[in-house]
Parts: structure tokens; C-alpha cells; sequence
């Protein structure tokens, strides 16, 4: 896919893959030297697939709310290669949980799940969340922990997509802690929720300051189609 006449690389020629959701289309990414088609889904969605297109996708969960002075830990990341779709190909996009609730997960049919963060304890995830006046975790490590309390846990692969090296820019920062409060695990990109106590990004996790509770970040979704 993607070749135009005399065997190079064709611009013009996405994929035929059109969706009813939130989406970024299509455009080129670089991984390493190899061109792909690559498109970013930010809401619930049905794909329309017109014949058959293999691709991988790639996505992270919702974070999970905060469990009191500890931040929730942000959403899992999964990752699927060679998929072949065809047809219609619902998306679910993980939403981010309220206090003491993980978050829901990312899908893509039945082909890829990115569980939410928080399962089995709201303050683990992709990234943990910390307890209170640490920072929490990010790209996949620990919360940071206060002295006689317990900080989640990460599960330790990087946040970024298709846990690419060449991608790495990707992982989101912990969030920053006040007063009373713990932070949220670092999601997928980098922009902040309430005032940065949220881990960044995309499924990130939730926080708690001073009887104020931020839900976790939603999840996001990416397919990429190599050219």
C-alpha cells in the first residue's frame, strides 16, 4: 500500500479506512526509516474498512481515579501486529475513573484490549500513582513513595507507541504532588489535566488535593499501516 508509480513511496494513497468517532486521519509517520500511515482515535467509534488492510494498533486504557491521598495509577498500553481488518471494526476508547474506581479500557473489536488503570489497586497502572507529596510515575516505573505508605505499581513498558525507541518523546511525566495529596501516573503525550497533578496525557491517572478529586484521563487509540 502507499506505492506509487515507478515503485516510490504514494503521499496521496491512505488507507481506505474512514471512522464516525473523533480522529486525527491519516497521515505519515516515521519509525525507524519506515514510513507508515498512521491515524490517533480519541472517542468511541466504528471503523469502515473497504476491502482488507493489514495493520498494527497500538493504545492505552483510562486512568484510574485516585484511592484518597494516593494518585491513581494510569492506563495499561497493548500493542497487536499484522491485524487484518475488514469491514466494520467497532472502537471503544477507555474513559477515566472517579475516586476509588479504575479506569475502562481501550478496545478494537475483539482484535486488541488496553485494560484501565487501577486493577487491581487504583493507584497501579501502566504507570503508578504516589502517595502523598511524591511525584508519580512515568513511562511505566513506580510512584514515588512517602515514608510508612505504599505507592503503585507500573508494569514496567514504556509509554509510547508501539513501544518504539525512536518514539520514547512519547511517555507523559508523573504527576506533581500538593499539599495532602498524592499524584497520578504518567500516561501517553504531555499535556495536564486540574493543575498538573494528574499524571500527563492520555490515560493518565487521577489525584486528590484537599477534598479535590480529578478523574483519571481518558485512553486513545493508534493504527499505523506501513506503506
Amino acid at each position: 500500500m502507499g506505492r506509487g508509480e515507478g515503485g516510490g513511496l504514494d503521499f496521496t494513497a491512505a488507507p481506505p479506512i474512514t471512522y464516525d468517532g473523533k480522529w486525527s486521519g491519516w497521515h505519515v509517520e516515521d519509525y525507524d526509516g519506515q514510513p507508515y500511515w498512521e491515524a490517533v482515535f480519541y472517542s468511541d467509534g466504528t471503523l469502515a474498512v473497504s476491502g482488507s488492510v493489514v495493520a498494527d494498533a497500538w493504545g492505552i486504557g483510562g486512568g484510574a481515579g485516585n484511592n484518597m491521598t494516593q494518585g491513581g495509577g494510569s492506563g495499561y498500553t497493548a500493542m497487536a501486529l499484522d491485524l487484518a481488518l475488514s469491514g466494520s471494526v467497532p472502537v471503544t476508547i477507555g474513559q477515566g475513573g472517579a475516586m476509588r474506581a479504575p479506569g475502562t479500557a481501550t478496545t478494537l473489536g475483539g482484535l486488541l484490549t488496553c485494560a484501565g488503570g487501577g486493577t487491581p489497586n487504583q493507584y497501579n497502572g501502566g504507570s503508578g500513582g504516589s502517595t502523598q507529596t511524591q511525584p508519580g510515575g512515568t513511562n511505566g516505573g513506580n510512584g514515588a513513595n512517602a515514608a510508612g505508605e505504599i505507592a503503585g505499581s507500573g508494569v514496567g513498558y514504556p509509554i509510547c507507541r508501539f513501544r518504539a525507541p525512536c518514539k520514547a518523546g512519547d511517555a507523559g511525566a508523573g504527576g506533581t504532588p500538593k499539599s495532602g495529596g498524592g499524584a497520578g501516573g504518567g500516561g501517553w503525550l504531555h499535556w495536564r489535566a486540574n493543575d498538573g497533578q494528574n499524571g500527563c496525557g492520555y490515560g493518565g491517572g487521577g489525584t486528590f488535593h484537599q477534598s479535590n478529586v480529578g478523574p483519571g484521563n481518558q485512553g486513545a487509540l493508534v493504527i499505523r499501516v506501513k506503506m
